[in-house]
């Protein structure tokens, strides 16, 4: 299949210094008909971020994505690449080893980003690692519903949140 290397060169989001290189690799390509069709392809990243302060953070992206695209719905999803048991994983600018590990498949559905304006999930669950002293965060975005709401974990409590597409209260 077809590869796409995207490297980063003098690439700066709100004065922080983004370098390294991405690549996507199709995989594979399903085509049923013209409102039917399947791509898959892997995700592989290592990047460098550079704060104002000179503090940096870096990080290995190792992720396979999916889009279904059928008459009624396009789904993306996201799983950890054939690379690896993680989907990501680095050092933050604190100097915290992390990763992060998607547990079970992270649906996104394109309806319901329409709806609520927020890239978020509406199905699948993964956890969030300090490698130094092994404490989880566990997000769940659950079974489907397009309801903007994630259940975090920590400690063994639990906690249900709801997404916001905007700074306002309501």
């Amino acid at each position: 299949g077809a590869t796409h290397i995207i490297t980063l060169n003098n690439y700066n989001i709100n004065d922080i210094a983004i370098i390294g290189t991405r690549v996507l690799a199709c995989d594979s390509f399903t085509f049923v008909s013209a409102k039917s069709l399947a791509v898959r392809w892997n995700l592989e990243a290592n990047h460098t971020l550079t704060w104002p302060n000179a503090t940096t953070a870096t990080f290995t992206v190792n992720k396979t994505r999916k889009w279904d695209h059928s008459a009624t719905e396009e789904l993306y999803s996201h799983t950890n690449g054939p690379n690896g048991a993680f989907a990501l994983s680095g050092t933050n600018r604190h100097n915290k080893d992390f990763s992060v590990t998607i547990v079970t498949p992270l649906i996104y559905a394109w309806s319901c980003i329409k709806i609520s304006k927020n890239f978020m999930p509406v199905s699948g669950t993964k956890v969030l690692t300090d490698i130094t002293t092994g404490k989880t965060l566990e997000i769940n975005y659950g079974t489907g519903a397009c309801d903007n709401a994630y259940v975090l974990t920590v400690d063994g409590i639990k906690k249900t949140l709801h997404a916001k597409n905007n700074s306002s209260d309501d």
